[in-house]
């Protein structure tokens, strides 16, 4: 009987080497799968890439010297150049895009200073076994002004959330490019 185990544990000493020798690494595996799939590279377009569309100006024909001069003037005078107009309009969006997202920031700051006071007012409560006896009626009206007030902020967030969409949706229509 012992000849009989001696020769199947050989067997399978035998198998086993057979099935490492021949096996592939995990390494192997993986350079083999990532170089098949090679994925597409897609293409992203930015406002470089597409090719702006100018109107040309006409230019003063040589007869017409004198409007042109005129035109020269009015330019010192106080008139601004196309350039000059859409930067200012930029500018003032920007503007009123930052003044919006200013009004965000601080809803949402009073919002944050809200739950972390009531967070240590729970936990300041329930450490004491009897303010929870003592109180409970208190902690209850405290606990709905609380909810309360935190939807009534929420609500303020949320609108104006939407009032920044709104500027920037107009910004958008009125030609400025650059507001956020």
């Amino acid at each position: 009987m012992t000849r009989y185990w001696k020769l199947m544990l050989c067997m399978v000493i035998v198998l086993t080497a057979t099935a490492i020798a021949s096996a592939q690494s995990l390494g192997d595996v993986a350079r083999k799968e990532r170089s098949k799939q090679k994925p597409q590279a897609a293409r992203t377009y930015t406002n470089e890439d597409i090719p702006s569309v100018e109107i040309p100006k006409e230019e003063p024909k040589a007869d017409s010297a004198a409007p042109a001069a005129d035109a020269t003037a009015e330019k010192k005078d106080g008139a601004k150049s196309p350039a000059e107009e859409k930067a200012a309009l930029n500018d003032e969006w920007k503007k009123k895009v930052a003044a919006e997202k200013a009004n965000i920031a601080s809803i949402e700051r009073e919002i944050n200073l809200m739950e972390r006071e009531e967070k240590v007012k729970a936990t300041v409560y329930y450490a004491d076994a009897g303010n929870r006896l003592r109180d409970n009626k208190d902690w209850t009206d405290q606990e709905q002004k609380y909810k309360d007030n935190l939807a009534a902020r929420q609500k303020d967030l949320a609108a104006a959330k939407a009032k920044l969409d709104g500027v920037k949706e107009s910004a958008r229509k009125a030609g400025a490019t650059s507001y956020e």
